[in-house]
């Protein structure tokens, strides 16, 4: 079964990569696991096999270690090797309650995978968390989309394909949905 499949076979497949993260996640966290999230699309709807990437938030236990940036990406290639579909669009946002809470730093999860944590995160694995978690608030959000807008789209090369008509086309669908949205 491919990853261009009908959307219930799309959908089946992003689920089972779901599963693999949790398994893994377990193997690597055991007891400081505290949840695991579906976000994104893959959580709320409008998953598209041609164009979405399958979002996953890790909640750990605190404090966080300093071990756990390497154990994460180290979840993250033992996913990309296993080569299952979906396996290369894998993302991955982990922290604490108290990392979420922004009481204390570390992890990765900005404010806006944060809202959709609380707003729309679907729980895989272990206790539902997101009553402790505040949202994140409208200057974090903005701040963080104006950071993600010069670090990501304020390049020569975005902004080239961006204001050529002819050069956006020839993307691939994704990068060109990424870039239009």
């Amino acid at each position: 079964m491919s990853e261009g499949g009908s959307p219930i076979e799309a959908r089946e497949l992003a689920e089972n990569l779901l599963v693999a993260v949790v398994d893994g996640a377990r193997q690597t966290f055991g007891q400081r696991l505290t949840a695991v999230y579906a976000l994104g699309s893959v959580a709320h709807g409008g998953f598209s096999a041609h164009v979405s990437d399958i979002d996953v938030g890790l909640v750990l236990g605190d404090p966080l270690d300093g071990k756990d940036a390497d154990a994460v990406a180290g979840l993250m290639s033992s996913i990309a090797a296993s080569k299952q579909p979906f396996a290369d669009r894998l993302s991955v946002f982990w922290g604490s309650i108290s990392t979420l809470s922004s009481v204390s730093s570390g992890g990765r999860f900005p404010p806006l995978d944060r809202l959709d944590l609380k707003q729309f995160g679907r729980v895989l694995a272990g206790r539902d968390v997101r009553g402790e978690l505040p949202s994140p608030t409208q200057k974090e959000l903005v701040l963080a989309g104006a950071e993600f807008a010069l670090r990501r789209l304020a390049t020569d090369e975005v902004t080239a394909k961006l204001t050529n008509p002819e050069v956006l086309p020839s993307s691939d669908q994704k990068t060109m949905t990424k870039r239009a949205l």
